[in-house]
């Protein structure tokens, strides 16, 4: 098996592991682990799928996600379709629920499949990795792609979608270039969506819906990823 997510649920109780099946098998799985007996529980999905990412390219950010109530996980899952077509879902797992269908256990939230998903989509615009939900369970928070005309042929955002609709509903900051390294990537948000742990291009900081606060510089330091460089706090 091959891990692609982990996440800690917001009080420390549980932890959330997904997991691509065996080559040539299908089955994509999230197992839960409480961190105090070992138990373990398991959901699978059925059919062909990917729960997370395998890797992550320049930009990407976001993981697996809790609400508050250390119950409900919030993942992402890619599906082929018949036609060839990668279709992307956004879902809530309900973790008391019992085990075995990943389908069955959890409920969609209705972001459209066109903006969710792999990244090679191909459908112009799309959020960057896995999007992060607030603890209240209103609100993703999501790094977003839009092609632009050229010279400036690169959009990037960190947009606000309401759980409840999938909509947008709110733009924190966007930015037209013409280089992939001012993209955006989200990595911690609190309780209501007002403050969010981001990457603006290589700086880190805190962002709100008026605000941007970058982080000290002796808390960031430079080190490559899959060729790129950029920047990560040292928590």
């Amino acid at each position: 098996m091959t891990l692609t997510d982990l996440a800690l649920s917001p009080d420390g109780s549980k932890l959330a592991a997904s997991l691509l099946p065996v080559h040539g098998q299908i089955g994509a799985k999230i197992q839960v682990f409480s961190l105090a007996t070992g138990a373990r529980r398991e959901w699978v999905w059925p059919g062909n799928g990917l729960i997370g990412e395998i890797s992550l390219a320049v930009g990407s950010s976001g993981s697996n996600s809790w609400e508050a109530d250390n119950r409900s996980l919030l993942f992402e899952v890619t599906a082929r379709t018949r036609t060839g077509n990668d279709i992307g879902q956004l879902r809530l797992l309900d973790t008391a629920a019992p085990a075995g269908s990943l389908l069955a256990s959890s409920t969609g939230i209705p972001v459209a499949a066109t903006d969710v998903g792999w990244q090679h989509n191909n459908s112009g615009h799309r959020i960057i990795g896995t999007p992060l939900i607030t603890g209240d369970a209103t609100r993703l928070v999501a790094p977003f792609f839009h092609a632009s005309a050229p010279p400036k042929i690169f959009g990037f955002t960190i947009t606000e979608f309401s759980v409840r609709t999938g909509k947008p509903v709110q733009v924190l900051y966007r930015r037209r270039t013409d280089t992939e390294a001012a993209s955006t990537g989200v990595w911690w948000v609190n309780a209501s969506g007002t403050a969010v742990i981001v990457s603006r291009g290589s700086v880190f900081g805190v962002q709100t819906p008026a605000t941007f606060t970058p982080l000290p510089p002796r808390t960031q330091r430079l080190f490559a990823r899959h060729g790129f460089l950029s920047r990560a706090p040292a928590w």
